[in-house]
């Protein structure tokens, strides 16, 4: 029988070894995005990210694995972001929550790679802390008019 989009395979046509240790993965993912042009900046950032989930999975004592990708490991690993001082930087060790932020979306790419490679059946869920809305502050009347009757601001 000739092959037909229509009709229902009885296989797969793809078939992917599944792999389950992480830093396979990881490294995959990374020849990935070089084999696509990625930037090298985003090829570090992604480093940067498995580093970070490397050091968490050592400090929870859990093995590398692929079974690791599940919400409580991501909602644990933004638990460890927050509790965690990072250097010093501008008088602040507390890591902002942008880059938490930035670290779990990218696992949430990779999570996403990896349903697309096919060594998920189903796509982990990865919570992603919502940022806060920085609020823009309204001027009063009074206020405007202070600053428009001020010195250094000349109109003339």
């Amino acid at each position: 029988m000739t092959p037909s989009k229509r009709r229902l395979g009885r296989t797969s046509g793809r078939k992917v070894e599944i792999v389950k240790s992480l830093s396979q993965l990881e490294a995959a993912c990374l020849a990935h995005h070089r084999a696509l042009a990625h930037r090298e900046k985003t090829i570090e950032h992604f480093q940067d990210s498995f580093r970070l989930m490397d050091e968490y999975l050592q400090s929870v004592d859990q093995e590398p694995t692929c079974e690791v990708f599940i919400s409580q490991t991501f909602q644990g690993l933004a638990a460890h972001f927050r509790r965690i001082p990072t250097r010093g930087f501008r008088d602040s060790t507390e890591r902002s929550v942008h880059g938490i932020v930035g670290v779990i979306k990218d696992w949430r790419a990779f999570c996403h790679w990896t349903h697309d490679e096919g060594h998920f059946d189903t796509l982990p869920e990865v919570p992603v802390p919502t940022l806060l809305q920085r609020l823009f502050p309204v001027l009063t009347e009074a206020e405007l008019a202070l600053i428009f009757n001020s010195r250094q601001l000349d109109l003339e």
